[in-house]
């Protein structure tokens, strides 16, 4: 409110209600769905704000719809708050790192420094205005541009690495680095990434690959969009090196990157694949749904007998000859010696889906509040991480392994 008798507060139904110091009364904004916010420079010039892009305003007496321009699609991420130093100076927060400003005549989309959800924002002035959202994050405003103040504790769907102190993990839109000690947010996409899994080469040569074939690079300054030749969703990425990388998806696909660009290898709609992982170009192995495990030889792809039907979500090997795939929906993990896969018993009813190490004799492998050891000769259940929903993992070069959790904005390292 500007006044103690000029209160405003968004509810239901495209209404706002109205304080004049003795009663509250309702008001029709014109909007079709909920609003998310209200705000107002002074009783004649008020804002409310629904979540699908819609800006309602009142001179005082009426109520009439703001023309937002470009306009905005319903089918982009919701908006959340809207805040203005003044008539001329007000700011649409929301989801995805969305920031739209109105200067009292035409709105811009602006350029900000994170792709994280913004839930609110508030300034004391024009040049001094604060934007907070998900993880932690936090953004500010200085009279010039958008600044990261905080980068945020990132909640972590994936973790991979391309060294010691070379750490990338994420969700489905943010991807953050981590030297050891701090996390920084990688700058966003121009328009939403949408990640399944990452593999990098180096900290300046990142893979990023999720649905409808989307493969987006970065090269240490910003991402791009890469061409894949298919658009099947991508679940997992894997390489070599710089010049050979893998990318598995599903209706069996799958696509190699030598370097130049992106080429479809295989394309088979009887499987889904979740995870690719190879000791060397010359062996790798593609895992998925029906128990179907696929091998590379650095010539031809074949499919090898796994001894299961259930569904296989990852892969991790120390050599050629000592390969292990996890299968959530049992109690085993399968074991390659390189003639053949065997079962192992895991020690729980349930199997973990995520599995890495430093060596054939510590082998970790994770899930839904789970985590379990294996020394070299047995499975043993790992009590410390219970209460944590991990989700992935990646081992170092110098020998820690890496967890990340989806659900606690967690990353353990052991």
């Amino acid at each position: 409110g500007s006044a103690s008798d000029n209160v405003y507060a968004a509810v239901g139904d495209g209404k706002v209600l109205h304080y004049d110091g003795t009663f509250w009364n309702v008001e029709e904004t014109g909007a079709a769905y909920s609003l998310a916010d209200v705000w107002g420079a002074n009783g004649s010039d008020v804002y409310a704000l629904s979540r699908t892009g819609g800006v309602f305003h009142s001179d005082g007496s009426t109520w009439s719809t703001l023309v937002v321009e470009p306009p905005y699609d319903s089918s982009e991420p919701d908006l959340n708050r809207i805040w203005g130093s003044a008539a001329g100076d007000v700011y649409l927060f929301g989801e995805q790192g969305i920031i739209r400003h109105y200067n009292g005549s035409s709105w811009e989309s602006v350029a900000g420094p994170t792709a994280a959800d913004l839930t609110d924002g508030w300034g004391s002035s024009a040049s001094n205005i604060v934007a907070v959202g998900d993880y932690g994050k936090i953004i500010a405003y200085d009279g010039t541009g958008w600044s990261s103040v905080t980068p945020g504790k990132p909640r972590a769907r994936y973790v991979c690495g391309a060294g010691a102190n070379e750490i990338f993990l994420g969700d489905t839109r943010v991807v953050y680095h981590y030297d050891g000690s701090e996390f920084e947010e990688l700058p966003p996409y121009t328009e939403s990434l949408e990640i399944s899994s990452i593999w990098a080469a180096s900290c300046d040569d990142l893979f990023a690959v999720g649905p409808d074939g989307k493969i987006f690079h970065f090269d240490g300054t910003s991402w791009s969009l890469m061409p894949s030749d298919t658009d099947q969703r991508l679940s997992a990425a894997w390489g070599s090196g710089p010049t050979d990388v893998y990318a598995v998806g599903n209706e069996g696909t799958i696509v190699h990157y030598d370097g130049a660009g992106w080429a479809r290898l295989f394309h088979d709609p009887r499987f889904n694949y979740y995870d690719v992982w190879g000791s060397s170009a010359r062996d790798v192995f593609v895992v998925g749904t029906n128990g179907v495990i696929m091998h590379f030889n650095g010539a031809v792809w074949s499919r090898q007998a796994s001894g299961t039907t259930d569904d296989i979500w990852g892969i991790w090997g120390s050599s050629p000859r000592d390969v292990f795939a996890t299968t959530p929906r049992s109690r085993w993990i399968l074991h390659y010696d390189g003639d053949s896969w065997d079962r192992m018993y895991s020690g729980i009813s349930s199997g973990p889906f995520a599995i890495a190490g430093t060596g054939p004799d510590d082998v970790w492998a994770v899930g839904w509040g789970r985590a379990v050891h294996f020394n070299g000769v047995l499975w043993s259940r790992d009590t410390h991480t219970a209460r944590h929903r991990l989700s992935n993992l990646w081992a170092s070069p110098d020998g820690v392994i890496y967890a990340a959790s989806h659900d606690y904005n967690f990353l353990a390292h052991y």
